[in-house]
């Protein structure tokens, strides 16, 4: 850059463009094109220097030349200028350099060296945002010719022409796929080298991506594209792989027959596969998963049910969480469950699909905030799913593993019992709570009664023992009074007569008036027997001369 630099600073340009005049020199104008070349190769800056100048003219006029390596090098440096962006490559075009270009590469003793150049420039001309004004008719038939050369090079520049021109107006697409080039493109997708092959792919996937009334898709199909594209799914260049899988989301995107040919060739296990693995590369993913997303939007119910065997519902249900995708899941899905109703309907069974799901998701989506895509989860969850209102577990709308109340008029999985919350269950359980506190509370007043009887038991023989009490004590002290004889030195105390004080102090219960004031103990009737005492005799015989002291213990009592 730095000699560059110093070129246009000492303003050389006019020089080197003069000597391009001097046609009878050709090697002369050789050595000029190459500093040119070297020039146009650099910045921005150095080719607006060049078109500045007015070097396009001039090197235009060189693709007349009879000299072939003044051709060539005139070429390299127009295809340079053309590729430094859109207003250097219309300023090319604006100088007419398409038809001499063409002309070039039409002639039959053309070199493989102009043949690589050439192609190369055109592909430039062809290429930039916004696309060129290109005469497509113009340079169609040399493109035809150049996808027959062999050469890996050409191949590869061409097809990238022809990728830039069908990425344009719908009627390139369709002057390319009249100019019958498309089975050699499909025949090119399996080229050895992936330079080829990626854009022969490229130019295919515009073609089947094309937004026209007529179906080009089916040209593309019909030269065989389907199988290579199957292959392509797996080979070792991530670029191709996306490519791959891009032009199938599209094929897959049209009639039932067409992709009925994605999922004949075998691809669709592949896809999933793809689209399923945590390794795979993120953009690789995303195509093939719009594979998935086309087919089960777009297919029959025979179809879908064959893309549910190979694992799609899993695929569209991952794809919930993609905010680019998740419409298109959702759209996936329904058509998805759709299909299951019918089959349940014939088999007189439940959704099979719908247990595939992960339903916490789409409930989810439900307070999405987007509208539609809220109001489209919301139709799947009401037209195939529901709820326990017990648990909140997810069912299939019409499961063997959950069932609508009539009488609670919600669902309940068969897990749980709505019974308890039945009327018939209320009034029950409330007769029986009523009953079983009436019995409790007549049990708790037979209990108080109970206690309170016996309570009064207790106190009535409480006081009836108060009562007797002293009775006993007095009877107890007249049953002592009457035996107070007692032994004092070993001598018995013989019967005092009635009245009289007993020598030992007590007071013997005589016929008279012994015992207490009432005279209750101490009748003549009822004698006191005292342990040791002689057996009394009659009252008369006590009543007499009885009384005196004896020696012994049975004394003298006469």
């Amino acid at each position: 850059e730095l000699l560059i630099q110093e070129v246009l600073e000492r303003n050389w340009v006019p020089l080197l463009l003069g000597w391009l005049q001097l046609q009878q020199r050709p090697a002369v104008q050789v050595e000029a094109l190459w500093a040119l070349t070297n020039i146009a190769a650099g910045t921005a800056e150095h080719t607006h220097v060049l078109i500045k100048h007015g070097a396009v003219p001039t090197l235009v006029s060189l693709l007349g030349s009879p000299n072939e390596e003044v051709l060539e090098q005139a070429m390299w440096v127009l295809g340079n200028l053309a590729g430094e962006g859109a207003t250097a490559r219309d300023a090319v075009l604006g100088s007419g350099a398409l038809g001499p270009l063409v002309n070039c590469l039409s002639r039959p003793t053309c070199s493989l060296s102009m043949l690589r150049i050439g192609s190369w420039t055109l592909s430039n001309l062809c290429d930039g945002q916004p696309r060129p004004v290109v005469d497509i008719h113009a340079v169609l038939p040399v493109l035809a010719k150049l996808l027959q050369n062999s050469d890996a090079e050409v191949l590869s520049h061409t097809c990238w022409a022809l990728s830039h021109l069908c990425d344009g107006p719908s009627s390139h697409i369709k002057a390319v796929v009249e100019a019958d080039v498309c089975w050699r493109l499909v025949q090119l997708l399996m080229h050895r080298s992936w330079r080829v092959t990626k854009p022969a792919l490229r130019t295919i996937g515009n073609i089947v991506c094309a937004e026209d009334d007529t179906d080009y898709t089916q040209h593309i199909i019909e030269a065989g594209a389907v199988p290579c594209l199957r292959q392509l799914i797996a080979h070792n260049n991530r670029e191709i792989q996306k490519e791959a899988c891009w032009t199938l989301s599209n094929i897959a995107a049209g009639t039932i027959e067409q992709i009925q040919t994605v999922l004949d060739s075998g691809a669709v296990p592949s896809l999933v596969k793809l689209a399923s693995a945590t390794d795979t590369d993120p953009e690789v993913k995303n195509e093939a998963c719009w594979v998935v997303l086309n087919a089960t939007s777009c297919g029959s119910d025979g179809q879908i049910e064959y893309l549910v065997k190979q694992g799609c519902v899993s695929v569209l249900g991952e794809l919930l969480s993609e905010t680019s995708m998740v419409m298109m899941a959702l759209e996936g899905l329904e058509r998805i469950l759709q299909v299951g109703e019918e089959e349940a309907k014939r088999i007189m069974g439940t959704n099979p699909y719908a247990s595939l799901l992960t339903t916490s998701r789409i409930e989810e989506l439900e307070a999405h905030k987007s509208s539609a895509i809220a109001k489209r989860a919301s139709r799947i969850w009401k037209q195939h799913f529901v709820s326990c209102a017990i648990c909140s577990s997810s069912y299939s709308k019409h499961s063997a593993d959950a069932r609508f109340c009539d009488e609670c008029k919600c669902h309940v999985c068969v897990k749980c019992n709505c019974e308890v919350f039945h009327l018939s269950y209320q009034e029950e359980f409330w007769k029986e709570m009523t009953d079983k506190e009436a019995t409790e509370k007549k049990q708790a007043a037979e209990s108080k009664k109970a206690k309170k009887k016996k309570k009064k038991a207790k106190d009535k023989n409480k006081n009836k023992t108060k009562d007797v009490k002293p009775e006993d004590d007095n009877k107890a002290t007249k049953q002592e009074g009457a035996g107070s004889g007692s032994d004092d030195g070993g001598e018995d105390t013989p019967l005092s007569s009635p009245g009289e004080a007993s020598p030992g102090g007590g007071t013997v219960a005589g016929g008279g008036g012994g015992g207490d004031a009432d005279g209750v103990m101490g009748t003549a009737d009822a004698p006191i027997l005292v342990a040791g005492a002689p057996m009394p005799r009659p009252a008369s015989m006590r009543n007499g001369n009885g009384s005196g002291n004896g020696n012994g213990r049975n004394g003298n009592g006469s």
